[in-house]
Protein backbone atom coordinates (compact mmCIF):
# COMPACT_ATOMS: atom_id res chain seq x y z
CA UNK A 1 0.00 0.00 0.00
CA UNK A 2 2.58 2.19 0.95
CA UNK A 3 4.17 1.79 -2.79
CA UNK A 4 0.54 2.52 -4.47
CA UNK A 5 0.50 6.18 -2.38
CA UNK A 6 3.70 7.05 -3.21
CA UNK A 7 3.25 6.71 -7.00
CA UNK A 8 0.00 8.29 -6.62
CA UNK A 9 1.38 11.50 -4.59
CA UNK A 10 3.89 11.40 -7.69
CA UNK A 11 1.40 11.06 -10.59
CA UNK A 12 -0.27 13.94 -9.09
CA UNK A 13 3.12 16.16 -8.68
CA UNK A 14 3.76 15.12 -12.25
CA UNK A 15 0.21 16.42 -13.45
CA UNK A 16 0.98 19.54 -12.07
CA UNK A 17 3.81 20.29 -12.92
CA UNK A 18 3.13 19.58 -16.84
CA UNK A 19 0.45 22.30 -16.14
CA UNK A 20 2.63 24.89 -15.28
CA UNK A 21 5.90 24.16 -17.01
CA UNK A 22 4.40 23.31 -20.45
CA UNK A 23 3.75 26.34 -22.86
CA UNK A 24 6.99 27.93 -23.59
CA UNK A 25 5.87 31.69 -24.14
CA UNK A 26 4.83 31.46 -20.37
CA UNK A 27 6.96 29.43 -18.95
CA UNK A 28 10.04 32.30 -20.42
CA UNK A 29 7.79 34.90 -19.25
CA UNK A 30 7.29 33.39 -15.61
CA UNK A 31 11.45 33.28 -15.42
CA UNK A 32 11.58 36.45 -15.98
CA UNK A 33 10.00 37.63 -13.33
CA UNK A 34 11.71 35.39 -11.12
CA UNK A 35 14.81 36.27 -11.95
CA UNK A 36 15.85 33.36 -13.17
CA UNK A 37 16.64 34.61 -16.87
CA UNK A 38 17.62 38.42 -17.32
CA UNK A 39 15.13 41.35 -17.68
CA UNK A 40 17.27 42.94 -20.02
CA UNK A 41 21.03 42.84 -21.70
CA UNK A 42 22.84 45.17 -22.73
CA UNK A 43 24.73 45.29 -26.37
CA UNK A 44 28.29 44.36 -25.74
CA UNK A 45 29.46 46.64 -28.93
CA UNK A 46 27.12 49.74 -28.32
CA UNK A 47 26.30 48.99 -25.12
CA UNK A 48 22.56 49.88 -25.91
CA UNK A 49 19.53 47.96 -24.40
CA UNK A 50 18.91 45.00 -26.62
CA UNK A 51 15.36 43.37 -26.89
CA UNK A 52 13.59 40.09 -27.16
CA UNK A 53 12.79 38.78 -31.01
CA UNK A 54 10.94 35.73 -31.84
CA UNK A 55 13.24 33.29 -33.86
CA UNK A 56 11.70 30.57 -35.04
CA UNK A 57 15.61 28.79 -35.51
CA UNK A 58 15.97 28.57 -31.61
CA UNK A 59 15.03 26.02 -29.16
CA UNK A 60 13.42 29.12 -27.03
CA UNK A 61 11.43 30.83 -29.89
CA UNK A 62 13.55 33.86 -28.75
CA UNK A 63 16.75 35.55 -28.33
CA UNK A 64 18.17 38.66 -27.31
CA UNK A 65 19.21 40.98 -30.74
CA UNK A 66 20.77 44.44 -30.94
CA UNK A 67 18.85 47.17 -32.91
CA UNK A 68 21.80 48.61 -34.50
CA UNK A 69 21.88 47.85 -38.34
CA UNK A 70 25.94 48.69 -37.85
CA UNK A 71 26.68 45.60 -36.79
CA UNK A 72 25.42 42.06 -35.42
CA UNK A 73 24.96 41.39 -32.08
CA UNK A 74 22.78 38.34 -30.45
CA UNK A 75 22.73 36.94 -27.13
CA UNK A 76 20.24 33.56 -25.52
CA UNK A 77 17.81 34.18 -23.31
CA UNK A 78 19.52 31.71 -20.48
CA UNK A 79 23.40 33.45 -20.74
CA UNK A 80 24.62 33.37 -17.34
CA UNK A 81 21.61 31.72 -16.02
CA UNK A 82 20.25 28.45 -14.78
CA UNK A 83 19.31 26.89 -18.15
CA UNK A 84 22.48 27.79 -19.33
CA UNK A 85 24.63 24.81 -21.49
CA UNK A 86 21.96 22.28 -21.99
CA UNK A 87 19.37 21.42 -24.33
CA UNK A 88 16.77 20.69 -22.32
CA UNK A 89 14.03 22.82 -22.95
CA UNK A 90 13.65 25.56 -19.99
CA UNK A 91 10.01 24.54 -18.86
CA UNK A 92 11.79 19.89 -18.35
CA UNK A 93 14.95 21.99 -16.62
CA UNK A 94 12.03 23.69 -14.35
CA UNK A 95 10.24 20.23 -13.93
CA UNK A 96 13.14 18.25 -13.24
CA UNK A 97 14.24 21.04 -10.26
CA UNK A 98 10.55 21.01 -9.15
CA UNK A 99 10.66 17.24 -8.80
CA UNK A 100 14.18 16.90 -7.24
CA UNK A 101 12.76 19.32 -4.62
CA UNK A 102 9.68 17.39 -4.16
CA UNK A 103 12.35 14.49 -3.22
CA UNK A 104 10.78 12.38 -6.26
CA UNK A 105 13.43 9.35 -7.48
CA UNK A 106 15.57 9.94 -10.14
CA UNK A 107 13.92 6.40 -11.75
CA UNK A 108 10.54 8.79 -11.64
CA UNK A 109 12.16 11.68 -12.85
CA UNK A 110 13.58 9.94 -16.15
CA UNK A 111 10.39 7.82 -17.11
CA UNK A 112 8.36 11.00 -16.56
CA UNK A 113 10.03 13.39 -18.59
CA UNK A 114 11.61 10.78 -21.32
CA UNK A 115 15.05 11.47 -20.17
CA UNK A 116 18.32 9.48 -20.14
CA UNK A 117 19.52 7.99 -16.88
CA UNK A 118 22.70 10.52 -17.13
CA UNK A 119 20.81 13.32 -17.64
CA UNK A 120 18.61 13.02 -14.38
CA UNK A 121 21.91 12.28 -12.25
CA UNK A 122 23.83 15.16 -14.03
CA UNK A 123 20.65 17.53 -13.45
CA UNK A 124 20.27 16.08 -9.88
CA UNK A 125 24.34 16.90 -9.26
CA UNK A 126 23.64 20.42 -9.74
CA UNK A 127 20.90 20.56 -7.56
CA UNK A 128 22.82 19.69 -5.14
CA UNK A 129 25.73 21.79 -6.11
CA UNK A 130 23.44 24.82 -5.50
CA UNK A 131 22.54 23.41 -2.27
CA UNK A 132 26.39 23.34 -1.39
CA UNK A 133 26.77 26.93 -2.61
CA UNK A 134 24.41 28.23 -0.86
CA UNK A 135 25.40 27.11 2.67
CA UNK A 136 28.58 28.12 2.02
CA UNK A 137 27.71 31.51 1.35
CA UNK A 138 24.43 31.87 3.69
CA UNK A 139 25.10 29.44 6.26
CA UNK A 140 24.21 30.11 9.40
CA UNK A 141 26.22 31.05 12.42
CA UNK A 142 24.99 29.67 15.54
CA UNK A 143 24.75 30.22 19.62
CA UNK A 144 25.71 33.27 21.17
CA UNK A 145 26.20 34.51 24.77
CA UNK A 146 23.11 32.18 26.69
CA UNK A 147 22.42 29.79 23.64
CA UNK A 148 23.16 26.03 23.76
CA UNK A 149 24.96 24.40 20.31
CA UNK A 150 24.81 20.83 20.43
CA UNK A 151 28.17 19.19 18.32
CA UNK A 152 28.34 15.64 17.58
CA UNK A 153 31.27 14.03 15.80
CA UNK A 154 30.34 10.99 13.78
CA UNK A 155 30.83 8.71 11.10
CA UNK A 156 28.39 8.00 8.71
CA UNK A 157 27.83 4.47 6.69
CA UNK A 158 25.78 3.02 3.85
CA UNK A 159 24.29 -0.48 4.55
CA UNK A 160 24.31 -2.72 2.25
CA UNK A 161 22.78 -6.13 2.27
CA UNK A 162 22.87 -6.17 6.47
CA UNK A 163 26.26 -5.04 6.85
CA UNK A 164 28.41 -1.40 7.21
CA UNK A 165 30.40 0.05 4.08
CA UNK A 166 32.23 2.75 5.53
CA UNK A 167 31.92 6.44 3.28
CA UNK A 168 35.21 7.03 2.80
CA UNK A 169 36.35 10.93 3.85
CA UNK A 170 32.83 10.51 5.89
CA UNK A 171 33.92 12.10 9.13
CA UNK A 172 31.47 14.84 9.46
CA UNK A 173 31.25 17.59 12.36
CA UNK A 174 27.69 18.39 12.97
CA UNK A 175 25.71 21.20 15.40
CA UNK A 176 22.28 21.99 16.49
CA UNK A 177 21.13 25.50 17.83
CA UNK A 178 18.53 24.69 20.57
CA UNK A 179 15.02 26.27 20.31
CA UNK A 180 16.11 27.03 16.80
CA UNK A 181 15.76 25.20 13.32
CA UNK A 182 19.96 26.75 12.65
CA UNK A 183 22.29 24.43 11.78
CA UNK A 184 25.44 23.44 10.42
CA UNK A 185 27.39 19.94 9.11
CA UNK A 186 30.61 19.48 7.59
CA UNK A 187 32.32 16.72 6.05
CA UNK A 188 36.28 16.42 7.40
CA UNK A 189 39.27 14.55 5.71
CA UNK A 190 40.27 14.21 9.57
CA UNK A 191 38.97 14.77 12.93
CA UNK A 192 42.03 16.69 14.79
CA UNK A 193 41.95 19.55 17.56
CA UNK A 194 42.77 22.18 14.71
CA UNK A 195 40.46 20.77 12.22
CA UNK A 196 37.74 20.81 14.91
CA UNK A 197 38.81 24.47 16.14
CA UNK A 198 38.75 26.08 12.64
CA UNK A 199 34.74 24.33 11.64
CA UNK A 200 33.73 25.68 15.22
CA UNK A 201 35.24 29.52 14.92
CA UNK A 202 33.62 29.13 11.16
CA UNK A 203 29.83 28.09 12.78
CA UNK A 204 29.38 28.99 16.54
CA UNK A 205 29.51 32.49 18.11
CA UNK A 206 32.13 33.15 21.02
CA UNK A 207 30.82 32.52 24.16
CA UNK A 208 28.07 29.62 23.26
CA UNK A 209 27.18 27.27 25.75
CA UNK A 210 28.87 24.12 23.61
CA UNK A 211 27.44 20.60 24.69
CA UNK A 212 29.69 17.52 23.21
CA UNK A 213 30.51 14.31 23.27
CA UNK A 214 33.74 13.58 25.14
CA UNK A 215 36.41 13.11 22.61
CA UNK A 216 39.82 14.46 23.52
CA UNK A 217 39.73 16.81 20.76
CA UNK A 218 37.26 19.12 22.65
CA UNK A 219 39.65 19.49 25.71
CA UNK A 220 40.17 22.86 24.39
CA UNK A 221 37.20 24.33 24.14
CA UNK A 222 37.66 26.68 27.24
CA UNK A 223 40.96 28.22 26.29
CA UNK A 224 39.03 29.48 22.85
CA UNK A 225 36.12 32.12 24.91
CA UNK A 226 33.61 28.99 24.26
CA UNK A 227 31.89 27.01 27.68
CA UNK A 228 32.40 23.32 27.46
CA UNK A 229 30.07 20.62 29.09
CA UNK A 230 31.62 17.84 27.87
CA UNK A 231 28.82 14.59 28.26
CA UNK A 232 29.78 11.69 28.75
CA UNK A 233 27.50 8.38 26.87
CA UNK A 234 28.42 6.51 29.94
CA UNK A 235 26.27 8.32 32.07
CA UNK A 236 23.06 7.15 32.85
CA UNK A 237 19.81 8.07 31.09
CA UNK A 238 19.30 11.56 32.95
CA UNK A 239 22.67 12.67 31.46
CA UNK A 240 22.36 11.87 28.14
CA UNK A 241 19.12 13.65 28.00
CA UNK A 242 21.93 16.98 27.57
CA UNK A 243 21.98 15.48 23.87
CA UNK A 244 19.00 14.02 22.68
CA UNK A 245 18.21 16.90 20.39
CA UNK A 246 21.21 16.13 18.36
CA UNK A 247 21.45 12.54 18.52
CA UNK A 248 17.56 12.81 17.16
CA UNK A 249 18.80 14.75 14.16
CA UNK A 250 21.86 11.96 13.40
CA UNK A 251 19.40 9.56 13.18
CA UNK A 252 17.24 11.05 10.37
CA UNK A 253 20.43 11.85 8.39
CA UNK A 254 21.12 7.87 8.86
CA UNK A 255 17.77 7.16 7.76
CA UNK A 256 18.32 9.97 5.17
CA UNK A 257 21.77 7.94 3.34
CA UNK A 258 20.17 4.14 4.39
CA UNK A 259 19.46 2.57 0.95
CA UNK A 260 21.01 5.13 -0.95
CA UNK A 261 24.20 5.18 -3.27
CA UNK A 262 26.47 8.01 -2.40
CA UNK A 263 29.39 7.67 -4.12
CA UNK A 264 32.30 9.48 -2.46
CA UNK A 265 33.25 12.44 -4.48
CA UNK A 266 29.43 13.16 -3.84
CA UNK A 267 29.11 12.34 0.05
CA UNK A 268 29.67 16.34 0.66
CA UNK A 269 27.14 17.99 -1.40
CA UNK A 270 24.50 15.01 -0.35
CA UNK A 271 25.02 16.02 3.50
CA UNK A 272 24.84 19.85 2.13
CA UNK A 273 21.50 18.79 0.66
CA UNK A 274 20.30 17.57 4.01
CA UNK A 275 21.73 20.77 5.63
CA UNK A 276 19.67 23.08 2.87
CA UNK A 277 16.08 21.26 3.43
CA UNK A 278 16.64 21.47 7.14
CA UNK A 279 17.39 24.82 7.11
CA UNK A 280 14.41 25.61 5.18
CA UNK A 281 11.78 22.90 6.62
CA UNK A 282 9.18 25.40 7.95
CA UNK A 283 8.57 26.93 4.64
CA UNK A 284 5.01 26.73 2.68
CA UNK A 285 6.53 26.25 -0.85
CA UNK A 286 10.70 24.96 -0.81
CA UNK A 287 10.46 24.91 -4.46
CA UNK A 288 10.13 29.00 -4.62
CA UNK A 289 12.56 28.93 -2.10
CA UNK A 290 15.84 26.83 -3.66
CA UNK A 291 14.70 29.43 -6.68
CA UNK A 292 15.79 31.76 -4.69
CA UNK A 293 18.79 30.31 -4.05
CA UNK A 294 19.61 29.41 -7.92
CA UNK A 295 18.95 33.08 -8.46
CA UNK A 296 21.57 33.36 -6.07
CA UNK A 297 24.10 31.35 -7.52
CA UNK A 298 23.14 31.66 -11.29
CA UNK A 299 22.66 35.23 -11.30
CA UNK A 300 21.65 35.88 -15.19
CA UNK A 301 22.03 39.79 -14.89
Amino acid sequence: MEGVRITFSNLIIMNFVSSCFNLQDGVIRWCIQRGLIAKERLCKKCSRPMRLIQRSDRNDGVQWCCSEISHVCRYSIRQKSWFAGSRLTIGDILKITYLWVKKCSGAFIGEELHLSKHTVVDWRSFCREVCVKDCIDNGDVLGGVGSVVEIVEAKLAIRKFGRVKPVTGGWVYGGIERGSNKCFFQVVPKTTKRVFLNVLKKYVLPGTTVISDCFRSYDCLSDELFISLSVKHKMNFKDREDTKNVEGTWSSIKRYFRGTNKCKDGFDSHMFEYMWRRRWSDENDLFIKFLEAVRRVYNPE
